[in-house]
């Protein structure tokens, strides 16, 4: 376990897992999608403005995230290879959010 923990080791079974940052993109994008579905019979200006603010700041936030990539030296070599195609399919599971 101290191997782990200062870098020289692994004690992980998964090597395929999301990055955490890519992971809570995600939690994000399932929040706007459930919240888009619930609300999509009641829609009015306040939660259209709301939707469209809160897609805009995700895309500010996956465009942050691809420049961000390069600096990320102390992940797993397999994690940061994954990470743009992550960022792929979570840019297309937010563009397939309609109001």
């Amino acid at each position: 376990m101290v191997d782990h923990i200062y870098g020289r080791g692994s004690i992980l079974k998964h090597s395929d897992r999301p990055f955490v940052l890519i992971n809570e993109l995600n939690l994000y994008i399932d929040h706007i999608q459930k919240y888009v579905e619930d609300n999509k019979d009641i829609l009015n200006d306040k939660k259209i403005k709301y939707i469209t603010k809160f897609k805009a700041q995700l895309q500010l936030g996956i465009d942050y995230y691809h420049r961000l990539q390069n600096k990320l030296l102390y992940i797993p070599k397999s994690t940061q290879a994954a990470i743009p195609l992550q960022l792929e399919l979570a840019m297309i599971r937010l563009n397939n959010v309609h109001i």
